[in-house]
């Protein structure tokens, strides 16, 4: 392999003491050059930030670690004239919002600091997933390099009897350049590590960036794959090292490296806790360790691994990846900062800002900023939808009640009314059975053939009495209506109905016994429309101060779609009877295995007016 020699001509040593004073002078010229370069670089970047933020129109304050504000964007003044002064007095963020507000920030740190007190240091045993690189390994196979200038910088060499990814510089450009793994490392719930050496190159003008990336995107996919996880970076411009998420910094501390000289990092994220370790290798000298904790949780999208620079020159060799799995489940890192606040200024009294916080450690100090998101007239469009739901729900409610109420008025007044009629015609027929002649055969078996006609009208005014409204749920109460369905379900359709219940001489609401009959009723009706069913399991029982009704069959499967469908009128109205009980319903579902439809609901719940 070809091998890029080193300097012949370069006789300094790491402290310069050999180097003429010429030469310190010119080195000196050239750092001033490139710390002016990049000061130019940032000032155009906070310009471009700025200038986002305003095109955007989000107000930012800025805060030192005492949340004394510090600073503000330009467009605050417009919202209030007191921030002018608050910034000048450096007044505490409590005292600028509305009061109450800042306990609710104070509150999220709280849950965040927690974090830390977590016993990262417990874990079980790594497992060793990856040493290399290997000869028989090829970039662009194996590793994947993110191509943004239209070419390979990297390149897989022997150096000093060694096998490196070796990085070419093409600082003339700023581009930046990633090498990633082709394959996944583990997942959410995996704590990954990864070792590996790096050597600095031997000129100050070729340290760019030299950086592990965790939890990344594809090379092949992503622009910038470290925009998907963390990167734990060991120089950038041989002035600092970060750790950042999602391109963002969060923690940054100053760092310079030895050129031409072997390091080894150590980067680690066990749970939500991303560290970075650095050795110098000839002098066993170990750096400051950079730590930061997530709490947002954004590792469980791509896990790639991979390497990073700036178009400096790198090398990263003796590479090992261990992965173990997490004793911590990615839920604890998940804390949402979800604060609406108000100003203390009596012209914005009735102004409501979503807050989004932004949190960095600088050279070890922790810096804040929040951005102010009006909400006010979402959130009184939010209100006002609201209302109209709550009002809808009412009149459903009441439309529902009105519609039980006339459902058991018909089914009395058909019973009682059409009943006696028919039971009344009957008995004339029986009368007039009775007074006919042994000669009187044909008027004899037309009596007869009335009255079997009769018979069935009885037995249908009963049908359909029973589906307005069952007598056996007002007379002997709803564990009697739910057998009586079942029965008449497995009768009906053919299905075997497995039936058990759980909850003996219960005093259950008319509002709540309704709502769980009819929930039962539409369940069973969808299942012999749609399930394709040979069994159901119906399940009724009392737990811990809640009803739970379940129906279970061995079906095709309800399919995620259909269960939110704005047509599955059935299921919207089993959701809207139980909100209306105060209870929850659950459903599960697996194609060809069947659906479970499980109903709680407190006991002792109505109807709220």
């Amino acid at each position: 392999m070809d091998i890029p020699e080193k300097n012949a001509t370069d006789n300094h040593s790491a402290d310069g003491l050999q180097e003429q004073p010429h030469q310190l002078d010119e080195k000196n010229r050239k750092l001033k050059q490139h710390l002016h370069a990049s000061y130019e670089r940032g000032n155009r970047l906070a310009d471009q930030l700025s200038s986002l933020r305003a095109a955007v129109d989000m107000p930012e304050l800025y805060f030192d670690n005492q949340w004394r504000i510090r600073g503000y964007s330009i467009h605050f003044p417009g919202i209030t004239r007191t921030i002018v002064d608050s910034k000048d007095r450096a007044t505490h963020l409590s005292e600028f919002l509305r009061e109450g507000d800042f306990a609710k920030i104070e509150d999220y740190l709280t849950r965040v600091n927690s974090l830390k007190e977590l016993p990262y240091e417990d874990g079980g045993p790594w497992e060793l997933v990856y040493s290399g690189p290997n000869a028989d390994e090829r970039i662009g196979r194996h590793w994947v390099p993110n191509i943004t200038s239209g070419q390979w910088n990297w390149r897989l060499l022997e150096r000093d009897g060694r096998l490196t990814f070796f990085h070419t510089a093409h600082t003339d450009d700023d581009d930046e350049c990633y090498l990633m793994t082709e394959g996944e490392f583990g997942d959410a719930e995996t704590d990954i590590k990864i070792e590996y050496k790096v050597r600095t190159p031997d000129d100050a003008q070729k340290i760019r960036d030299l950086s592990v990336v965790l939890s990344g995107g594809s090379g092949n996919e992503a622009i910038l794959p470290d925009s998907l996880g963390y990167t734990a970076c060991t120089a950038n411009d041989n002035s600092m090292a970060r750790i950042q998420r999602e391109t963002a910094s969060t923690i940054t501390v100053s760092e310079r490296l030895e050129l031409d000289t072997d390091y080894e990092i150590t980067v680690e994220r066990t749970g939500g806790r991303i560290s970075r370790q650095i050795r110098h290798v000839e002098s066993g000298k170990q750096l400051e360790t950079l730590v930061y904790i997530d709490s947002k949780a954004i590792y469980d999208r791509q896990n790639h691994v991979g390497f990073h620079t700036f178009s400096g020159e790198a090398e990263f060799f003796d590479i090992r990846i261990y992965t173990r799995k997490s004793r911590f489940s990615i839920d604890q890192f998940r804390i949402p900062f979800n604060v609406e606040a108000g100003i203390r200024d009596p012209l914005v009294a009735d102004k409501i800002y979503k807050l989004r916080l932004g949190m960095y450690s600088v050279r070890g100090t922790r810096l804040n900023s929040l951005i102010f998101d009006d909400i006010t007239q979402n959130k009184s469009d939010h209100l006002a939808l609201e209302r109209s739901r709550q009002q809808l729900r009412s009149l459903s409610r009441y439309l529902q009640s009105v519609r039980e109420q006339e459902r058991a008025r018909i089914a009395r007044e058909i019973h009682d009314e059409l009943g006696q009629i028919l039971t009344a015609i009957k008995l004339d027929l029986s009368w007039i059975g009775l007074k006919l002649l042994p000669q009187q055969n044909a008027v004899s078996k037309k009596t007869t053939s009335m009255a079997e006609t009769i018979d069935g009208a009885i037995r249908t005014v009963q049908k359909i009495t029973g589906d307005l409204r069952p007598g056996l749920l007002d007379d002997l109460g709803l564990e009697a209506a739910i057998e009586w369905q079942a029965d008449k379900f497995t009768e009906q359709t053919g299905i075997s109905c497995d039936l058990h219940i759980a909850a003996d001489d219960l005093e259950v609401s008319r509002d709540l016994a309704t709502n769980l009959f009819r929930i039962l009723q539409e369940t069973l009706t969808n299942i012999t429309r749609h399930a394709k069913a040979s069994r159901v399991w119906v399940s009724f029982k009392q737990h811990n101060g809640c009803l739970i009704l379940s129906v279970r069959d061995n079906g095709i499967g309800l399919p995620k779609e259909k269960v939110n469908h704005h047509e599955s009128f059935g299921l919207m109205g089993i959701r809207e009877r139980v909100i209306d009980c105060g209870g929850e319903v659950h459903y599960r579902s697996q194609p060809n295995k069947g659906t479970d439809v499980s109903v709680v609901v407190p006991l002792g719940s109505t109807y709220e007016d």
